[in-house]
């Protein structure tokens, strides 16, 4: 709240600069400054205008998202986010990299991290046997011998997703969000792939909710329901690549839009500060000046009523040498008839 202006005629009544410094931390539903972590899906591989070493010219869900905060965002909130997504980034190569201390400034300033992860720890598995040259009998014969690499693989991102939300939680005090994984083979002709892809990716994200604690560590983003029996519509699974279309980026950044906007964020209005201090430093300066005309004033008077006072008593002085004077005059004269006689 800036000071109401001061009026200089009132010389005598000096302001003062009182009253609660404002709060210039501005709540809003929008993150200001999001770092998104993840792996090829984050990154967004497959989509037109990706490149692996410039991830900005593509319509991926990190993409939409932060021109959608960017365009809600008033400027004074500075809006900013860095896209840490790599492909063929597993669950052991977060943790490394959280670990390493790399991106611990951007972590720091964050307002929401968004994490994608899980996907690879299991994709090389489900490759070895989902290839277009591979034969039905050798899928078939391949995907008989899959579940325990599976479960192998999945033990793995169970020891490794608490870790995660642990370095994330020492290293930012944003929100933190993760996405469930989508199940891309959930309709192949190969009836035991659909099933063993439903049962295993529905194990990776109950271990992810399970890691949440409730959400207590971090929210979940469910992404896996959103893609329900639309992997053909949502993803490139009809050509053999497991990774989200445009489409399917698309809902994703819808789905974490809502789950993002239903928290609240803060950003400190620096503008607004400075403003306000700028106005303190004219009323300080404003009422220096008062203050000095006042002592002037002052300084004045106590002259002029010293003035005053020396007028006076030196009226009174000539007064007293007159009555004097009068008195020996008239004595004088007293004498002076006196001798006449």
């Amino acid at each position: 709240m800036l000071m109401p202006p001061i009026s200089a005629a009132a010389v005598g009544d000096v302001p003062s600069i009182v009253g609660e410094v404002p709060n210039f931390d501005v709540a809003v539903n929008a993150p200001p400054q999001v770092v998104f972590i993840g792996d090829s899906i984050t990154a967004g591989y497959g989509l037109e205008g990706y490149m692996p070493d410039d991830m900005s010219n593509c319509d991926s869900f990190a993409n939409l998202l932060a021109l959608e905060f960017k365009a809600e965002l008033p400027e004074q909130a500075d809006f900013c986010y860095f896209n840490e997504g790599r492909d063929g980034r597993t669950s052991a190569g977060m943790l490394k990299l959280l670990q390493s201390g790399k991106i611990d400034d951007e972590l720091k300033a964050a307002d929401a991290v968004v994490v994608s992860v899980g996907g690879n720890d299991m994709l090389d598995t489900f490759l070895d046997i989902f290839n277009r040259d591979n034969s039905m009998r050798e899928i078939i014969e391949k995907a008989l011998s899959l579940s325990d690499d599976l479960d192998s693989d999945l033990e793995g991102f169970a020891q490794n997703m608490p870790l995660i939300a642990e370095e994330l939680d020492k290293r930012t005090d944003g929100i933190i969000f993760v996405q469930t994984l989508y199940n891309p083979m959930e309709a192949t002709p190969i009836k035991i792939i659909n099933n063993m892809s439903a049962e295993k990716i529905g194990r990776l994200n109950e271990i992810i909710a399970e890691c949440s604690e409730n959400g207590s560590k971090y929210k979940l983003c469910d992404v896996s329901s959103e893609f329900v029996g639309r992997a053909s519509e949502l993803t490139n699974i009809d050509d053999y690549d497991i990774h989200p279309n445009a489409a399917g980026h698309r809902v994703i950044a819808e789905l974490m839009s809502r789950v993002l906007h239903a928290e609240t964020y803060y950003y400190h209005d620096y503008e607004a500060e400075r403003e306000y201090l700028l106005e303190q430093e004219r009323l300080a300066a404003e009422q220096e000046r008062l203050e000095a005309m006042k002592r002037e004033q002052e300084e004045i008077e106590t002259a002029r009523r010293e003035q005053s006072r020396k007028t006076r008593a030196a009226a009174a002085a000539g007064c007293g040498v007159m009555l004097v004077l009068g008195a020996l005059l008239i004595r004088r004269g007293k004498q002076d008839g006196g001798s006449a006689e």
